[in-house]
């Protein structure tokens, strides 16, 4: 029975005390070996640096990344190991995700608007003989 690939997501903290080029180092080799277990990696966050709800390891801040990919089931657990091998890995959280296609919402609707009816316009010559009627019936 041939196995299907699964669609997974990858969050990590590293420690803040890492620059840009060891972070950039982290995320090529997560991906090499994404790649060598045959999977592929679908996107990848920039990991930015956040402030930590609580103290992990001595650190109250930490570099936050995502990275998104396919897989096969089988193969997660050696990426696993991998990862807690990492030194500079605070905390990481592999979770199966599903994708979500948005669908595009229907057109609305079109509202019934009733047509008004047109008035004729008032002239001042009209209101001059409206207001002579109206005078002639007083006197």
């Amino acid at each position: 029975m041939a196995q299907e690939t699964q669609y997974y997501e990858l969050s990590y903290l590293l420690k803040p005390t890492l620059g840009e080029e060891e972070i950039k180092e982290f995320k090529n080799e997560l991906k090499t070996a994404i790649e060598e277990r045959n999977g592929i990696v679908e996107s990848s966050d920039n990991a930015q640096k956040r402030k930590l709800a609580y103290e992990m390891n001595n650190f109250h801040e930490a570099h936050f990344g995502v990275m998104r990919f396919t897989i096969f089931p089988h193969t997660v657990e050696g990426l696993q190991e991998l990862l807690l091998s990492k030194e500079h890995l605070i905390r990481h959280m592999v979770v199966k995700w599903q994708r979500h296609e948005l669908k595009k919402p229907p057109a609305p609707k079109p509202t019934y608007t009733p047509k008004k009816e047109e008035k004729e316009k008032t002239t001042i010559e009209t209101i001059d003989k409206k207001l002579d009627e109206i005078l002639q019936d007083e006197i």
